[in-house]
């Protein structure tokens, strides 16, 4: 298998997804959506499931913005911008996230979303880097960091009120990564992709939580809500410890957790 090869089927996807969203027309976020099974407040603080377990972002985000510093191989050097904008937007979003929660609203959901899509097209952008082409997806990162921020402003602001606009560019730049990056690592060794992959097992568990809030709550009494931030969270480890092995940040600052 080619990396001209594989660059093809990355672009045949890209724009089969595009044409899929085309003719689909407008989504329209659902009035019901800050609409949490759990809301319970604990120690003053509203809605304290869904708030604190956003810590693991924080924790995980943090350390890897301290780690990607202190990577001395001069060759992975070429990439260290994806790499802060990557855990910059990992401990972003579990500032947003306990924002949001606390206060839900369209207004605040602005500030969740808004470093997921630099979640999304970093990693995007970093395994396309390291696998496809360096060249070819140093330029797909700026067009897809610029294309996540357009996606959050044209739903915040491009409707009748806060959050009105159409939602289509940011399901696309959510959901492309997670249809391309198993595409690219069906074609290396298991060893290079084992993390993500499980990286992406979390992140799947984590949606079907977030799907099923309600009836989870209803069967449980514990909300899927909150277990989907623990299980997102648990991905962004694995994403954490693959950087580490592959951009040299053990070396430089320590054993990965």
């Amino acid at each position: 298998m080619t990396k001209g090869f594989l660059l093809g089927w990355l672009v045949g996807t890209a724009l089969v997804a595009v044409l899929f969203l085309f003719f689909h027309g407008p989504i329209i976020q659902s009035d019901v959506y800050h609409n949490f099974a759990l809301d319970h407040n604990i120690y003053g603080i509203d809605n304290a499931a869904n708030v604190l377990t956003n810590v693991g972002f924080l924790i995980v985000g943090f350390i890897g913005l301290l780690k990607f510093t202190q990577i001395k191989s001069s060759d992975e050097r070429s990439a260290p911008i994806m790499l802060f904008v990557l855990f910059a937007g990992i401990f972003l979003t579990g500032m947003g996230s306990a924002h949001y929660h606390l206060y839900p609203s369209n207004q605040t959901l602005f500030w969740d979303r808004l470093p997921m899509t630099l979640v999304f097209v970093s990693l995007f952008s970093l395994v396309g880097w390291r696998y496809v082409s360096r060249n070819v997806f140093s330029m797909v990162f700026i067009i897809s960091v610029l294309l996540g921020i357009f996606s959050v402003l044209l739903w915040q602001y491009g409707g009748e009120g806060f959050g009105g606009g159409d939602l289509r560019y940011y399901v696309y730049v959510q959901y492309f990564p997670l249809i391309a990056i198993p595409i690219i690592l069906i074609f290396q060794p298991w060893r290079e992709g084992k993390l993500l992959w499980i990286a992406f097992g979390f992140y799947v568990w984590a949606k079907s939580f977030e799907m099923g809030d309600v009836w989870i709550a209803a069967i449980t009494n514990i909300a899927g809500h909150p277990i989907k931030h623990i299980c997102a969270s648990l991905a962004t480890v694995f994403i954490y410890r693959w950087t580490s092995r592959v951009f040299g940040a053990t070396e430089a600052g320590g054993r990965a957790f």
